[in-house]
C-alpha cells in the first residue's frame, strides 16, 4: 500500500509533516456540492442550467435562434419537424482552501504541531479538489496580510501550490515590528 505525504528528506524532528495517508482513504473522499455552480469552465459537475454537457436533458421542437449543431436528425426524420437536443450543463468547481499560517499553528504535542495536521488536511482536500478537472486556490491568513494563491488544476497545480506555501517565510517573520 503506497502512502502519500511529504518526502522523507523534507521531514525533520521539528517538522514531522502530516503523516502518511493511505491511498484508499483519499479515493473514498469526495466533495459535495451544496450550491448552484456559477462557473463558466466546463467540468464533471451537473448544474441546473442547460448547457454543453454530455447528459441529455430533453428533446424539444426547434426554435429560431437554436444552434443547428444540436438538431437531432433521427427525431426530426421521424416527426418531420426539426427537434433539438438540450443537454444538462456540466461545470468545474473551484475550491478555496482557507489556511491559518499564524505563529499559533506551531503549537502542538510532542508528535505533531497544529501546522502538521493542517498540512495533512490541506493535502487531502487538495487531492480531492483537483480531481476530474477541478481547481484549488488557497487563501493563507495569519501574517501581516492574507496571501491569495490563484486556483490551479490537477496534481501538478496542487504540487505548485504546496511548493509556493512552503517557500513563504514564516508568519512571524512577515509581521511588521
Amino acid at each position: 500500500m503506497r502512502r502519500r505525504g511529504l518526502p522523507e528528506a523534507e521531514r525533520t524532528p521539528e517538522r514531522p509533516g502530516p503523516g502518511p495517508v493511505p491511498d484508499a482513504v483519499l479515493r473514498s473522499l469526495d466533495l459535495a456540492v451544496m450550491r448552484r455552480i456559477q462557473s463558466l469552465v466546463p467540468g464533471d459537475h451537473l448544474t441546473p442550467q442547460v448547457g454543453t454537457g454530455t447528459e441529455l436533458a430533453l428533446i424539444r421542437p426547434y426554435q429560431p435562434g437554436d444552434d443547428v449543431r444540436y438538431i437531432d436528425w433521427n427525431v426530426t426524420a421521424r416527426l418531420r419537424e426539426p427537434h433539438v437536443r438540450v443537454h444538462v450543463g456540466e461545470r468545474a468547481i473551484t475550491t478555496w482552501l482557507m489556511l491559518d499560517v499564524s505563529p499559533s499553528m506551531n503549537f502542538g504535542t510532542a508528535l505533531r504541531r497544529k501546522a502538521d495536521v493542517a498540512e495533512g488536511v490541506s493535502v487531502a482536500v487538495g487531492h480531492v479538489a483537483t480531481r476530474r478537472g477541478n481547481r484549488l486556490g488557497v487563501i493563507a491568513f495569519g501574517g501581516s496580510e492574507p496571501r491569495v494563491l490563484r486556483p490551479r488544476q490537477g496534481r501538478l497545480g496542487l504540487l505548485a501550490l504546496l511548493a509556493e506555501l512552503r517557500a513563504a517565510p514564516p508568519a512571524d517573520a512577515r509581521r511588521p515590528r
